[in-house]
């Protein structure tokens, strides 16, 4: 029996992260349904209550040294866990998980990645070393193909695919219809924002794009939160200057049924634009770090860089752009998303053919 560790930014309640984690167990238990499944997860008893694996704790280092040395695979879950924009502590920690299966001789395939960013010299040098310990990257996006090349990480086994959430289906039609209802009485547009706190951005900075937006009175606007972190201080923004919160509870159907009634989003977070893109409604990313505008690039997704020089003003105008143009402009991503939800499914084959292989 095939024994299984997956590690990622697991247990937080991200909900793209999670949506990715829930579909990766269904796709190993239907290869093989006698695979024993572990995930290393920040809250063990919130994983085990949510999917049918075992789990161990983020930091029970014990615990999980004692299941590599029982494993066949460490299998890295989609998202941007080699970079050191958000802290070189969480860089370091994936590292050991990787260094640590290499000394118990478990294979590592590191599934729907994206690489990057990497600032510091030492990240740059640790993140090279460990991602060629690596025995198959299969990439969400071509950016990460050059951080890759850049970083001298050319030993394992590379593919270049798509973000594995891609290759899912909406909810049904009737479903969204009925979520569709609940939008009767509202103004004549409505603007979905997944936003998040950066610190480098101008102290209100939100607070002016929002209240900007509030002026027209055609536009009634809605925060949605993707991860729980980010409700509180929603709610604030909401409350303060009369704009809706829509929660998703976590729910990544939920998500899609609340997006397919908008008529644009703008999206800082990357599963937002990517859910709004399976649910076909136009959008426009906020690009903060290289897999948001990685995204935005194959998928010829309007989007604006986020650094501190950025003006909120800026922001404004290229909504006001976006909606006064036709809507087969605005979501012109469409002709492209046959292609992309081909190669999100490419994951799932490399991934099937590799354990089979490996048997």
């Amino acid at each position: 029996m095939k024994q299984i560790l997956i590690f990622g930014y697991l247990g937080y309640g991200n909900l793209g992260d999670e949506t990715n984690l829930k579909h990766l167990i269904e796709l190993l238990r239907g290869f093989d349904q006698k695979i024993n499944i572990t995930v290393i997860s920040a809250a063990p008893d919130r994983t085990i209550s949510q999917y049918p694996v075992k789990a161990v704790g983020k930091y029970n280092f014990p615990g999980i040294i004692l299941a590599l040395s029982g494993a066949d695979l460490l299998i890295g879950n989609s998202g941007s866990l080699f970079q050191d924009l958000t802290s070189k502590r969480s860089l370091c920690y994936y590292s050991f998980l990787i260094i640590a299966a290499k000394l118990f001789k478990v294979k590592v395939f590191l599934y729907g990645q994206g690489i990057g960013p990497l600032r510091s010299r030492i990240g740059k040098f640790l993140a090279g070393r460990v991602l060629a310990l690596a025995d198959v990257i299969t990439v969400r996006d071509r950016l990460s193909i050059v951080a890759l090349t850049e970083l001298n990480a050319g030993k394992p086994e590379l593919h270049l695919t798509a973000e594995p959430l891609l290759a899912l289906n909406g909810p049904p039609l009737s479903s969204v219809e009925d979520y569709r209802e609940r939008w009767k009485g509202s103004k004549g547009i409505r603007l979905g924002l997944i936003i998040r706190d950066y610190h480098f951005l101008k102290k209100r900075f939100w607070e002016q794009l929002c209240v900007s937006l509030s002026w027209n009175s055609e536009f009634e606007i809605y925060l949605i939160p993707l991860q729980p972190k980010d409700r509180a201080w929603l709610a604030k923004l909401a409350a303060g200057h009369g704009l809706t919160l829509l929660p998703t509870e976590g729910h990544w159907e939920k998500l899609l049924r609340i997006l397919a009634g908008l008529d644009l989003l703008i999206s800082a977070r990357l599963h937002g634009l990517v859910a709004a893109v399976l649910q076909g409604v136009p959008c426009y990313g906020l690009a903060a770090d290289p897999k948001v505008e990685g995204f935005c690039l194959q998928l010829g997704i309007s989007f604006t860089p986020l650094n501190s020089e950025t003006e909120w003003m800026t922001i404004c105008n290229q909504v006001m752009t976006l909606l006064r143009q036709p809507l087969a402009e605005r979501a012109a991503y469409r002709s492209k998303l046959t292609f992309w939800k081909a190669r999100a499914l490419e994951n799932q084959i490399i991934l099937k053919q590799y354990l089979q292989k490996d048997d």
